[in-house]
């Protein structure tokens, strides 16, 4: 596993970010890789920034979508208790 690099915030915005998403990874005892596997992505791309135009433009086409198609909190809570109970009253009809 390579070591991380060294960040010295103040130097430029992106060692800056760096620094922002490192801080509360690390307070939560996550490793990159873990973060990477919470967000969907591979570690590798969880501390990359990107800038260029057209890969924001659709990264943030794919943010809405999936943020237009997500269940509220209340309504994901509701679906995994109704899954849990399904499992269960199966569990105990088998």
């Amino acid at each position: 596993m390579p070591q991380p690099k060294d960040l010295d915030p103040y130097t430029d915005p992106r060692s800056f970010y760096g620094s922002e998403l490192r801080r509360p990874r690390e307070a939560g005892g996550h490793s990159q890789e873990q973060l990477g596997e919470q967000v969907f992505c591979s570690g590798a791309y969880t501390g990359q920034l990107v800038e260029e135009p057209a890969l924001v433009a659709q990264f943030r086409s794919a943010y809405d979508l999936a943020r237009a198609a997500a269940l509220s909190p209340e309504a994901s809570l509701a679906l995994i208790e109704s899954a849990a109970k399904d499992c269960t009253t199966h569990d105990h009809h088998t």
